[in-house]
C-alpha cells in the first residue's frame, strides 16, 4: 500500500535518537490518516523510572524501535500498512 509519512518533530533534531519517542504521521494512498508514536526501549524504562511504575500498561500503543532513525521508522511502517487492522490499532486519527 501506498503512504506518505509526516514527522511533526524532524527526525534530525532528537537530542538522543536512542532514547526518545516521536509521532508519526501516515496518510495512505486512499485519504485515511493516522498518527503513530515510535518509542525506544531507553526511552520506555525511563519513562517509567520517571513515573515510578514496574509494568507498562496493555494500553501502551507504541512502537518500539531501537533508534529513532527515519530508515528504521520507514521499516517498521512498511509493514505495519500492509496490514490495514495493525494500522488502525497502533494509529490515532
Amino acid at each position: 500500500m501506498k503512504y506518505d509519512v509526516f514527522f511533526p518533530t524532524p527526525i534530525e533534531s532528537i537530542a538522543d535518537p536512542a532514547n526518545d519517542n516521536v509521532d508519526v504521521c501516515v496518510t495512505t494512498a486512499d485519504g485515511e490518516a493516522y498518527t503513530l508514536v515510535f518509542i525506544t526501549p531507553d526511552n520506555l524504562k525511563f519513562l517509567m523510572e520517571s513515573n515510578r511504575e514496574d509494568h507498562i500498561s496493555p494500553l501502551f500503543k507504541y512502537i518500539v524501535v531501537k533508534r529513532l532513525d527515519e530508515g528504521m521508522i520507514r521499516r517498521a511502517l512498511d509493514e505495519i500498512v500492509r496490514d490495514r487492522s495493525l494500522l488502525a490499532y497502533y494509529g490515532r486519527d
